[in-house]
């Protein structure tokens, strides 16, 4: 139970002390080991030990600070916000999105309901007479009165309700989607539908001049901060019309939002996009230094609307992560390791690696505890959220599923000997499906496919031909492609396994590195 400074914060207390007294220690401590028993059972990996240690402290941490059941938005320092620390609010310009983009992959999509629940319970504090629509405030608020905040902001807001579609798609689960999420997605929309777009010359939709998180220029001795059509603001619109068309394709909810949605991108201004660095800030506004935040690659990740399964994005992409690399990511670790989940994509485990063990990656970065790996702020606070990403990167490494449908299966291990043997088992992806996997001697042996909803089963994998599959009667394997199979008619809660040749034999995943879990020291590659 949580409260705060209110009228009735000591009642309540005195009540819930009362009831723990009269259920007994006994009751109280066997209630709370089966809890965490169930939640360390959602899913495993096995992994070399310091990073396999590093995720479960992850883990750990994730499940100390909410519930699903919570309406406390996560804040940088878990839900202890009245402390005397630098950043104990909450930040919707980054931070929080990254507070929960762990939950997904590692079976726990059910912990984002935190966020949903709190937006939704303050939605009269996010609204906007004028567009009748929502936005967030960039930062420096407290979780239970997002009124007090600064920089009102409804691409920040898009932004942070991808992560109630990536719940959604994982777990099939419309409820929260359609009472929660799509609302304030609408509200999203129109609130930078009125206030961000005009009309230009060209006819087109433009944006007004408005702030890339975190990049700024010096002009004159002057602080500029607001550029013209920002590729922040462009990614988050587009992305919240395609995401409000697609609701309404499945479900049907106001088929006269996806036609305004429809419209919007027929007439939107495109990105802006430089032959030798790829996306820009905004509008004649090239990355021109070291920046700590991924706000002009949101297309990207967490967005798939540019991928390198498409050559022409390939290049796009390739173009922009070599440029912001070439120009810098300052020291906090932010852009890194969402640099490296990016590299993941093209399959180079070993640029993800370095993202987070490189000497101001999260892993190895001097002010990240070797004993809780929480990230000390200028000393004077502590923050969880780049660790989180962090976990996320090793989770990319294992397994990707972008928003086409395809799961792929250790799409980016590293080269190094010490990643040839790993293995996880119930990880999540998009489609409701279970995943496990294992690896040996870097080679996959076998990956097993559990559809929690029915949904089409794609997956990319670098098993050996030929891959068969043991499946339920009226399941097949079918190629598509160079590595791509669909199982074909695998029915909610029906499970398949694919393999080459005759299989392993052993279908078992275990602990794979021995040796008992130790403190890490600072160089974990």
């Amino acid at each position: 139970t949580f409260s705060y400074r209110s009228a009735t914060a000591k009642a309540e207390a005195v009540k819930n002390i009362n009831a723990a007294l009269a259920k007994g220690l006994a009751a109280l401590e066997s209630e709370h080991r089966q809890w965490w028993h169930d939640f360390y059972r959602r899913s495993f990996v096995t992994l070399p030990k310091q990073f396999e240690w590093f995720h479960w402290m992850q883990m750990y941490k994730l499940a100390c600070m909410t519930r699903p059941q919570s309406s406390v938005i996560v804040d940088l320092v878990g839900p202890w916000f009245d402390r005397d620390l630098v950043w104990n609010g909450i930040w919707f310009n980054w931070n929080t999105q990254k507070q929960y983009c762990n939950v997904f992959t590692s079976n726990h999509p059910e912990f984002c309901d935190s966020l949903i629940n709190g937006l939704w319970k303050q939605r009269n504090n996010l609204y906007d007479p004028e567009s009748r629509g929502y936005g967030v405030p960039w930062g420096g608020c407290s979780a239970l009165n997002l009124a007090r905040g600064k920089w009102r902001d409804a691409a920040c807001l898009a932004w942070l309700l991808s992560l109630g579609w990536e719940r959604y798609l994982c777990t099939m689960d419309s409820q929260i989607l359609l009472k929660k999420v799509y609302p304030l997605l609408v509200g999203a929309y129109r609130y930078m539908k009125y206030h961000y777009l005009f009309r230009g010359k060209d006819g087109k939709l433009h944006f007004k001049p408005g702030a890339s998180p975190e990049y700024h220029l010096y002009a004159n001795g002057k602080k500029v901060s607001d550029f013209e059509d920002i590729t922040f603001r462009i990614a988050c619109m587009r992305w919240a019309c395609r995401t409000i068309i697609a609701i309404n394709e499945r479900y049907k909810v106001n088929l006269r939002d996806a036609t305004d949605c429809r419209a919007t991108l027929a007439n939107l201004t495109g990105y802006c996009i430089d032959p030798h660095q790829g996306f820009l800030i905004g509008r004649n506004t090239p990355l021109a230094h070291a920046h700590r935040h991924d706000s002009h690659e949101l297309q990207i990740f967490p967005f798939y609307e540019f991928t390198p399964d498409d050559p022409g994005h390939a290049e796009i992409i390739r173009k922009t992560l070599d440029h912001h690399k070439k120009t810098g990511f300052q020291d906090q670790g932010m852009a890194d390791a969402s640099w490296g989940i990016m590299r993941a994509m093209f399959g180079d485990g070993d640029d993800a690696l370095w993202s987070i063990t490189h000497k101001t990656g999260y892993i190895n970065h001097p002010d990240v505890s070797p004993y809780t790996t929480r990230l000390a702020v200028f000393k004077t606070a502590y923050v969880e959220e780049g660790p989180f990403l962090a976990d996320r990167v090793i989770q990319e490494m294992l397994l990707q599923n972008w928003d086409d449908g395809i799961i792929r299966v250790f799409p980016a291990i590293p080269s190094s000997p010490q990643w040839h043997d790993v293995a996880f088992w119930h990880f999540r992806t998009k489609g409701a499906f279970l995943v496990s996997a294992k690896r040996q001697g870097g080679r996959t042996l076998f990956i097993e496919i559990v559809s929690l909803a029915g949904e089409p089963c794609l997956i990319k994998t670098d098993l050996p031909e030929p891959v068969r599959v043991a499946a339920p009667p009226g399941s097949r394997l079918v190629k598509r492609g160079p590595g791509l199979y669909e199982v074909s008619n695998l029915r909610r809660k029906q499970r398949c396994i694919l393999y080459s040749g005759d299989g392993p034999g052993d279908f078992t995943i275990r602990p794979m590195h021995r040796g008992a879990w130790k403190t890490p020291g600072r160089d974990y590659r």
